[in-house]
């Protein structure tokens, strides 16, 4: 890590988080096919309140576990509710997270890196209201100006995820300056890599790393890794059972929809797969998703890390 200074908080790493029974517990419970769309606000809060103790969140920020529950209970309002990009999301990013972190080896990862990993998950989405960033960028609108027409959508999730966790009484005033800033800036890392337009990046570093090549990047290699653990979470529907997938597929549809009648209202270009809707259109754009962005994807990530297909992503996809 860059200016790396061991500390108690970090000593233990990673591994030392996946050694612990307790970290196992909920995702394990839940499985990798968790729906997290007809569980009720009380229900969702109680879901990523064991997910961030059980990854040591309370333990690495010292704080309790009530403390912990407040933050999340400020978290959840903060989220619309569009049909796609909501809480519901959120949550199974952050289990996606948890489940894929467990089964690669990021043995290197120090537990404020991994602290700041599981944090970016629930809140990567946070302030979302539906539209992508080439809406924002084509209407140009205050956001795309704000972030120059950057990862319009990433640096506005970013931006709201820090001030909340510095919001009074900050969530993250026990470490030290030093630890506070490789918690933040491994959130910032890793919200900034959901942005499509740095996939191919991330899957030619998979690539590499799946070739034997060493890791050359510019950002530390725990900060890529854990990037690229969040950016695969957010892929997560294409892998589950046939009846999850299709929920958030149609969920998905619906927002592209209501986004393309705003766009015509507006006189903006819209996508054509945004305009598609039904069924027929809904299953050719995920067969044309998976074979053309997941599935590569997915199978680059088990060439670095072979230890992944112990998860069924590749057999749901392929059923």
């Amino acid at each position: 890590m860059e200016g790396s200074h061991a500390t108690t908080t970090e000593a233990t790493g990673a591994e030392g988080l996946q050694n612990k029974t307790a970290h196992q517990d909920r995702a394990e419970e839940l499985g990798w096919d968790f729906n997290a769309i007809d569980r009720s606000p009380e229900e969702l809060c109680g879901i990523i309140l064991d997910l961030l103790e059980q990854n040591h969140v309370c333990e690495v920020l010292q704080i309790s576990r009530e403390e912990l529950e407040g933050f999340i209970g400020r978290v959840i309002p903060r989220y619309n509710t569009t049909t796609f990009h909501n809480i519901c999301h959120a949550t199974t990013v952050l289990h996606s997270a948890v489940m894929l972190a467990k089964h690669l080896d990021i043995s290197s990862v120090n537990r404020l890196q991994h602290v700041g990993m599981v944090l970016s998950a629930i809140l990567h989405d946070i302030g979302h209201e539906g539209l992508t960033n080439n809406f924002h960028i084509n209407s140009k609108s205050p956001l795309a100006v704000k972030y120059e027409n950057q990862s319009v959508l990433e640096n506005l999730h970013a931006e709201l995820g820090t001030e909340l966790l510095l919001e009074e009484p900050s969530l993250l005033r026990n470490l030290d300056p030093d630890e506070r800033d490789e918690v933040l800036a491994t959130l910032h890392t890793c919200i900034l890599g959901t942005d499509m337009a740095f996939h191919k990046a991330q899957m030619d570093m998979l690539k590499d790393l799946g070739a034997g090549k060493i890791y050359e990047g510019e950002e530390p290699y725990e900060r890529a890794i854990l990037k690229a653990i969040i950016h695969t979470a957010d892929l997560y529907n294409v892998t589950k059972t046939f009846e999850v997938s299709k929920a958030w597929a149609t969920r998905l549809q619906c927002e592209f929809n209501a986004q393309v009648a705003i766009e015509k209202k507006l006189e903006l270009p819209s996508l054509p797969f945004m305009e598609s809707s039904g069924l027929v259109a809904l299953a050719k754009g995920e067969i044309g998703f998976i074979t053309f962005v997941t599935k590569p994807w997915y199978e680059a990530l088990a060439q670095a890390f072979p230890e992944v297909n112990k998860l069924p992503l590749l057999d749901n996809m392929s059923t």
